[in-house]
């Protein structure tokens, strides 16, 4: 019996007729529990109980696992009971581990990576012959089960229907089969890489709008999965790709769902994807870091400009919340009305346990949070990584450098940090996190390798402890800005693509140094000794001793 695209119900019936199996979890789904949670905005999200979804959720998509695997999306490996419908370089089949009533998995028929650049079009004209289903794709670390092998979604419209607005960031395009390949790799381009070499992670949304038109919602993500994803206590069992950032978040487990409530899934999106802030009007997102800025028993801030309330406010810790206090009143943040704004928080400790230490008032960019840790109040400032560099390249050294330096410097330290938040996105399993302490105690020796710990609340502190950030404060030439922007977007990277860890010194003597001598026991290639001057000076110790 043959099917087409336009005879999609019948395709699905009679396939569920042939396959018991896959026919037992389309019939499970009318037993799943569903409910609905309530977002600002007026945004509705539906929120399901699917057991057979854990398949998925709990994959593990690592290189290792995955090569261990036969391929299930191969035609060699699929079940015998699973029939297809060809079209163009793909088959069309039904998901045997259904969210929806109507789920169809489009395969290429080659083993091919999941990877979106040239699919674009193919993506325009599915959603175009099957015009009351959203099609989707999931980014090979953005939910995709089989990263390995290339493949669409498509579910009915009438379960996922594409929302006019979305609590994160999107990128909408709207446009015809033949101009989606350029439209799409154009968007794409704008968007942060978390690892250059890989695609930037996305999930994308597609629908028809018109007889020729379709509209791609595509959704950047910071990381693959939450931090706290696991099945421990305290872990959460939730892998969201395009259906769950899409308007129906899946768990799997009875015991997610019932704790999954408008405040979980907000912090789950700030975690995996960028705030509406962060995407500029040319469509490019903007990675925003949390710096923490200070943490004390009594915080003093001054709100100086752009934001609803000014003035000055005192913050302590009661009963484990952050208070006013002159009223008592909760707070946990102060967003800016628009972008001049300015605060400044007094008695700001920097160069901490060097011999420059010292208490100064700073000023800053951006959003401000207060997080309660103990008894003491952390500041953590919001703001977008270029504006961040600038304040860096100024801080550890001088704005008044050279243009060189400058440029140089805001290369360095746009690299260093993004590495670092691209290693602790990373969540792969058996990875290592590039952080923490190693020691050899031998009898003749003991060495310290101490590294940038594992902040907690924020991305990176703003003292020497990681790259010194005093804010606005210390920008006192238009060349610091000018380095950031001429080298923007612009980081290091290794043979294989990777983002070089550049940690750097001030002074370091005139040689380079070995990575394992200062930090962790580890090398890399990149990072050898290497004298500033070639031809030999003062200096002319063997340096491979």
């Amino acid at each position: 019996m043959n099917f087409s695209l336009d005879k999609i119900d019948d395709f699905l019936a009679e396939q569920l007729r042939r396959w018991p199996q896959a026919a037992e979890r389309f019939k499970a789904l009318a037993a799943c529990k569903s409910r609905r949670v309530e977002l600002p905005g007026n945004v509705t999200w539906e929120v399901t109980f699917n057991p057979s979804r854990i398949v998925s959720s709990a994959a593990k998509v690592d290189a290792a696992s995955i090569a261990k695997r036969p391929c299930f999306l191969c035609e060699a490996n699929r079940p015998e009971e699973q029939i297809l419908i060809p079209w163009l370089n793909y088959s069309v089949l039904v998901n045997p581990f259904p969210i929806f009533s109507r789920h169809l998995t489009i395969v290429a028929n080659d083993h091919t990576p999941q990877l979106i650049d040239g699919r674009a079009a193919d993506m325009a004209r599915l959603a175009l012959r099957l015009p009351d289903f959203t099609v989707f794709y999931n980014g090979p670390r953005c939910g995709a089960s089989a990263p390995d092998h290339f493949h669409f979604q498509a579910v009915g419209r009438e379960s996922l229907p594409v929302k006019s607005s979305y609590p994160f960031a999107t990128l909408r395009l709207v446009c015809s089969v033949d101009d989606a390949e350029e439209m799409l790799a154009g968007a794409m381009a704008e968007l942060p890489v978390s690892t250059p070499g890989e695609e930037t992670p996305v999930n994308i949304l597609c629908h028809r709008v018109d007889d020729s038109n379709v509209e791609f919602v595509i959704i950047p993500r910071r990381r693959h999965r939450p931090t706290n994803f696991g099945t421990g206590d305290g872990e959460i069992l939730v892998s969201p790709a395009s259906v769950d950032l899409g308007g129906v978040m899946v768990a799997p487990r009875e015991q997610e769902w019932e704790k999954i409530d408008a405040p979980t899934l907000l912090r789950l999106f700030s975690e995996l994807c960028y705030d509406p802030s962060e995407l500029t009007e040319a469509g490019e997102c903007v990675p925003r870091l949390k710096v923490g800025i200070l943490t004390a028993e009594e915080v003093t801030i001054s709100l100086d400009r752009g934001f609803s309330r000014l003035g000055e406010l005192t913050l302590k810790v009661i009963d484990g919340e952050v208070v006013d206090s002159a009223t008592g009143a909760k707070i946990d943040r102060f967003d800016p009305d628009g972008s001049d704004s300015r605060f400044t928080v007094r008695n700001v400790m920097i160069g901490i346990d060097f011999h420059w230490q010292q208490h100064i008032d700073q000023s800053f960019e951006g959003a401000v949070r207060f997080v309660a840790e103990g008894d003491k109040v952390v500041v953590i400032n919001e703001i977008d990584v270029e504006k961040y560099l600038e304040s860096v390249i100024s801080s550890e050294m001088s704005a008044t450098s050279s243009e060189q330096l400058l440029r140089a410097h805001a290369v360095i330290s746009r690299s260093w940090v993004m590495a670092q938040i691209a290693q602790r996105n990373a969540n792969r399993e058996g990875e290592d996190c590039n952080c923490g302490l190693t020691t050899i105690n031998t009898a003749e020796r003991f060495i310290a390798y101490t590294d940038r710990e594992a902040h907690r609340l924020f991305d990176v502190c703003a003292d020497d402890h990681c790259q010194r950030y005093q804010g606005v404060t210390r920008i006192t030439t238009d060349a610091a800005r000018k380095a950031v922007a001429d080298t923007r977007r612009q980081v290091l990277t290794d043979s294989a693509g990777t983002l070089c860890d550049t940690r750097f010194s001030k002074c370091c003597g005139g040689v380079m140094e070995k990575f394992s001598t200062c930090w962790q026991n580890r090398d890399y290639s990149y990072l050898s000794p290497l004298r500033d001057n070639p031809a030999g000076g003062r200096y002319t110790a063997d340096l491979t001793k």
